[in-house]
């Protein structure tokens, strides 16, 4: 399992995004004599994001590549394609929150109903839904709600959902 960071943008936070990128330093973490107790671990680490400035993140990730010990070389050779990775889910999350690509809400807020339905959710009722990741997204539920005569939501749940 190797631990990598990589400068990008937005749009380049995604699963497998520091195994891929060029320029890069991986440091092994640890090692494993089979697949299943390196994924365990893996299923132990998470993609993390911090800005750097404007819409550059540092990504950190963890993943898993097969690798074989040379013994000319003393060093580990690498096998193939990269196995799996960490959940990048909550980095991109995060990423996305801090360019306020998806509002920051909690169950039981209330807001004006323009603060979470905007260009980049889809909408369906009183559900609202952000695509984060290829696969997964944030719904957002709400109750229409009258306060003061402004035209209000209140936010019942909030759920990480696959895309069907």
């Amino acid at each position: 399992v190797y631990e990598n960071t990589l400068e990008t943008n937005l749009d380049g936070i995604q699963e497998g995004c520091t195994f891929m990128a060029a320029d890069t330093e991986p440091e092994l973490l640890k090692s494993f004599d089979t697949k299943d107790q390196a994924i365990e671990f893996l299923k132990t680490k998470e993609t993390v994001s911090s800005k750097v400035k404007q819409n550059l993140f540092f990504v950190t990730e963890y993943y898993l590549v097969e690798e074989e010990w040379d013994e000319e070389y003393e060093e580990f050779e690498t096998l193939g394609d990269m196995i799996a990775t960490s959940d990048v889910f909550q980095a991109k999350l995060s990423a996305m929150r801090e360019v306020s690509k998806i509002p920051y809400f909690v169950e039981g807020d209330t807001c004006d109903r323009s603060e979470l339905v905007d260009g980049e959710a889809s909408t369906s009722g009183n559900v609202v839904f952000f695509q984060v990741t290829d696969s997964e997204g944030l719904m957002f539920t709400f109750s229409p709600i009258s306060q003061d005569g402004i035209d209000q939501i209140k936010i019942d749940a909030i759920s990480r959902v696959k895309k069907h």
